[in-house]
């Protein structure tokens, strides 16, 4: 049995329905599968654009930039040779009123489709009309950006717990 505040949460979602099945189905629709270094870069930076412009309606402050390599490599979870040109990185924060602070965190690459002829349909393109979403892309931080945004800005969930959404609060550091 759901709370009265799990509830409202519901609820919310239900009335936003069609922005979030929108907002997730753009999202999806961007070709962010992963590469191996030395490969072109994708629709990365188109979709961090999207998304920074997004944010930036909402009052965020945005930081769009490209890691250099160089400062990377040899860092954990940095696989050798891979490069950031046309991969850019994206942090947001969106200050609140000095109360708590909720930070979301996520990843836009996904892996690769192939063998793409396998598939029963478009796996970057969603299909609201089944209960089981076939895009590959939905599986990814593309998801937690439509959660991100349906917990966030001025029209925050009520009985969430959360008014404000800071995804991140700094750029990292090269050393870390």
């Amino acid at each position: 049995m759901l709370t009265s505040a799990e509830q409202r949460v519901c609820a919310a979602i239900g009335e936003r329905r069609e922005e979030l099945v929108g907002l997730a189905s753009t999202l999806i629709g961007f070709d962010t599968t992963a590469r191996e270094p030395g490969d072109p870069p994708r629709q990365e930076a188109l979709l961090q654009e999207y998304l920074a412009g997004r944010l930036d309606r909402i009052g965020a402050e945005v930081d769009l930039w490209e890691p250099d390599s160089e400062s990377l490599a040899g860092k954990p979870l940095v696989p050798p040779r891979l490069d950031f040109q046309g991969r850019p990185q994206l942090i947001a924060r969106k200050r609140g009123g000095g109360g708590r602070s909720l930070t979301f965190n996520g990843h836009i690459d996904v892996v690769s489709v192939e063998p793409r002829d396998r598939w029963a349909s478009d796996p970057f393109s969603a299909d609201s009309t089944t209960a089981r979403n076939p895009s590959r892309a939905a599986c990814t931080g593309k998801i937690s950006f439509t959660r991100c945004r349906l917990a966030s800005g001025s029209r925050a969930i009520p009985g969430a717990g959360a008014t404000t959404c800071a995804p991140v609060s700094r750029r990292p550091s090269a050393t870390a």
